[in-house]
């Protein structure tokens, strides 16, 4: 039988947002994604709608090939993947169907980001998250990892950490891009 991944991004867009949440935070990669292929070409998260609009964010589905992803020069990023079972992968979709459904309901969770700060998590309403909170809810949801805290508190580095993935690659998204053009 042929195995199963599913695969966590993390990146550095360089945005000038992201450099905000870098300098507060700490953290070298400051945005996470979900997907179930290794071309990335259909990832799952939390972010900007629009490439040119910080502003205005939500659930949105990405693609290394689109948007952000071609907009920035200098993106950074670690893809992790952790095989799954089947019934894994169907709950994961599941979930995500229900977010698909009601697309326009979810926004970005920017109080979320605060709650780094003092530990504790501020929800503001079960339809605002950021993007590892997100991942985090997904990869729970699943019974794919056990977070050591509530969504609300994982940081992006915090998905992968101790919880068996594998990084498959770290550097520039160019040359992920290049490499997946080999295989």
């Amino acid at each position: 039988m042929e195995k199963i991944y599913c695969y966590v991004v993390l990146s550095n867009t360089g945005t000038v947002l992201s450099r905000v949440i870098r300098y507060y935070s700490g953290e070298k990669y400051v945005h996470s994604s979900i997907s179930f292929d290794p071309s990335l070409k259909l990832m799952y998260s939390f972010g900007r709608k629009h490439p040119s609009n910080p502003i205005v964010a939500g659930y949105i589905h990405e693609d290394i090939n689109k948007g952000l992803f071609i907009e920035m020069k200098n993106i950074f990023i670690r893809v992790y993947r952790i095989e799954i079972t089947e019934k894994q992968l169907a709950l994961l979709k599941e979930k995500i169907q229900e977010f698909d459904s009601n697309m326009d309901k979810y926004q970005y969770n920017l109080v979320g980001l605060l709650d780094f700060k003092i530990n504790k998590t501020l929800k503001v309403s079960e339809n605002y998250y950021f993007c590892s909170e997100f991942v985090s809810k997904l990869l729970r949801y699943a019974g794919i990892i056990k977070p050591p805290k509530p969504d609300g508190l994982m940081r992006p580095r915090d998905l992968v950490r101790g919880q068996g993935f594998e990084k498959i690659f770290q550097g520039k998204l160019t040359k992920y891009k290049r490499l997946l053009k080999k295989v």
